[in-house]
């Protein structure tokens, strides 16, 4: 099973968009995705397209519908290109409706610790993979890039936050 070349190219433009206009990456490095089928691809990016709109909604970038801009990004990804310049991509962006542009994420890091591939599964691994399938009714795989995003998401650790109390005024914090 293999991405037909229009799946591919919108999977390669979110990548890209994303890179630029921030928002949900990719949880795997593209390759991973060449087994799946292109509607489970597509159902996918779909989403990750909605939850793009729903952060620009909520930054306060964008004033219309949720819908109307998750939609719009879906449709025109296609088009999207890795070698416009800065100017040419935030033109892009106001095209859609986007009124400031937030600024760019840090580069997300390279490389996946967890496996990717049915052979690189222990036994143990692969038995959990199986029963997910049958219990979920998906395919193979679907179910190890579901198994492996939980396994990823369960390894990862959050960000410590620093909270600072705020002193009333004339008032030192706690020196």
């Amino acid at each position: 099973m293999t991405l037909s070349a229009d799946t591919r190219q919108l999977l390669l433009a979110y990548n890209s968009f994303t890179d630029f206009a921030g928002g949900p990456d990719l949880p795997w490095v593209v390759e991973i995705y060449e087994g799946l089928e292109d509607d489970t691809v597509r159902h996918m990016i779909w989403a990750l397209c909605y939850a793009w709109a729903a952060g620009q909604r909520a930054a306060g970038c964008f004033e219309e519908s949720v819908e109307t801009l998750a939609q719009a990004l879906f449709f025109k990804l296609p088009i999207w290109e890795d070698t416009w310049s800065q100017d040419s991509k935030a033109a892009w962006l106001n095209e859609l409706g986007i009124q400031m542009i937030m600024p760019e994420p840090e580069p997300r890091p390279t490389g996946n610790k967890y496996p990717a591939k049915w052979n690189d599964l222990d036994s143990i691994d692969r038995n959990a993979v199986e029963d997910m399938a049958e219990y979920f009714q998906l395919g193979l795989p679907e179910t190890l890039l579901l198994y492996s995003m939980g396994r990823a998401l369960k390894q990862s650790s959050p960000t410590p936050t620093v909270r600072f109390q705020l002193a009333a005024p004339g008032q030192h914090n706690g020196h």
